[in-house]
């Protein structure tokens, strides 16, 4: 609606201005040169009509057509008139061709993270094992941190991206419970103010860090039969187009290939938009 009326105000404007004009030439008087005054007296005179009143004033409009030298002087101001108007709309297009151009180059041109690699720290035996070299008053806390990891991303677009926020857990799934992960008790991380965009063909870590401490759920996971360990996140990244876009991962610990998070077959958990 607001580019609509602006669009009609810019083609109306000129016609408003001409309008002005004309109503206040037609409204306006200037008084009558002397000479044309005292010239319509002799003419009365010489023709014995001496109650015959001379105007002593005009309409600017009626000066203009009547002077020689301001009747040029209005079309060349008419003419300068519609060349500024035609600049002016020349203008106002070529920045409408312009923002199309730059709109449909960021359409075509966006950028697109995916998950790289995954890989999460500290957990199991591992921090027991630095907990123990701790002193004995540190070894209960250092032992109950919560595991910390690094998310990877790639920008496969061809624009750079920047992004907004993410959240991410890793999740423990019993051999008897069922896949109920609840992704929005994760705390929502944003990276800092000043944080670089991440261009094309780029690779990034941004940090992971878990809610609670996941060393017993780890070593059940990994002493256990059946028992899975997952990987779940979304991240939020934006474009120079400025649109907000989405991608979600859900990635299984193999345990037959230590160190790999695979892919796993929950659709609804790992998107790309």
């Amino acid at each position: 609606m607001l580019s609509w009326l602006k669009q009609l105000a810019v083609w109306a404007l000129p016609l408003i201005v001409i309008g002005v004009l004309v109503f206040g030439a037609l409204s306006l008087r200037v008084p009558v040169p002397t000479e044309k005054y005292q010239q319509c007296l002799n003419d009365h005179q010489k023709d014995g009509n001496k109650n015959t009143e001379c105007k002593t004033d005009e309409t600017i409009w009626n000066r203009t057509l009547n002077d020689p030298i301001a009747y040029y002087t209005l079309w060349l101001t008419i003419f300068t008139y519609a060349l500024a108007v035609v600049g002016i709309a020349q203008w106002h297009l070529i920045a409408k061709q312009i923002k199309l151009a730059n709109d449909e180059f960021a359409a075509t041109h966006r950028p697109k993270l995916f998950v790289h690699t995954l890989t999460v720290t500290d957990k199991g035996k591992r921090r027991s094992r630095y907990a123990a070299t701790l002193p004995e008053n540190e070894q209960a806390s250092a032992a109950a941190q919560p595991a910390k990891g690094v998310i990877t991303v790639a920008n496969g677009g061809d624009s750079v991206a920047f992004i907004i926020e993410w959240q991410s857990i890793v999740y423990y799934q019993a051999s008897d419970a069922a896949f109920t992960p609840h992704l929005d008790i994760a705390d929502v991380q944003r990276p800092k103010p000043d944080a670089p965009g991440i261009s094309p063909g780029v690779f990034m870590p941004i940090g992971h860090s878990q809610v609670h401490a996941i060393d017993q759920e780890w070593q059940s996971f990994v002493e256990g039969v059946g028992d899975r360990m997952f990987f779940i996140g979304r991240i939020t990244y934006e474009g120079p187009d400025k649109i907000r876009r989405s991608i979600g991962f859900c990635r299984e610990w193999d345990k037959t290939k230590e160190g790999r998070w695979k892919p796993t077959n929950y659709s609804e958990y790992e998107y790309s938009y």
